[in-house]
């Protein structure tokens, strides 16, 4: 399993971070430096026109279509607040514009906007545990 910390064959070209707060997952996000690419798997979708009607349905009914963005379901699944607060501030240290999400398109541009838009929900209740 990996956690915050690099393989040292991959340490000078990629970071890691854990993405804590959510039992029974081991998402582990990653920065690519030289190409400025988050690289995540759950962490968000971005499902756009491209995609099958029924999948482009799905995605607006969860509110995460068209953009980088968890869906609601995200919100059900935290279970500690505070440590997926502190593994996503973290991550959004990073500077990166791409985003290469497991589920949708590649986001060129805007990504770490989008991304912290998204987890605004969580990012912005500082006073919540």
């Amino acid at each position: 399993m990996l956690g915050d910390d690099p393989e040292p064959a991959w340490a000078d070209t990629l970071e890691q971070v854990r993405l804590d707060g959510i039992p029974m997952t081991n998402e582990v996000v990653f920065f690519h430096r030289p190409s400025r690419s988050l690289i995540a798997s759950d962490l968000a979708f971005n499902i756009g026109h491209e995609s099958p009607f029924l999948t482009r349905l799905a995605f607006r009914m969860a509110r995460a279509f068209g953009r980088v963005s968890p869906t609601f379901l995200e919100r059900l699944l935290v279970r500690d607040r505070v440590a997926f607060r502190d593994s996503l501030k973290r991550i959004l240290e990073w500077p990166f514009e791409r985003v290469v999400v497991a589920h949708g398109q590649v986001s060129e541009h805007g990504g770490r906007e989008e991304l912290t838009r998204g987890y605004g929900w969580v990012l912005n209740d500082e006073g919540r545990g």
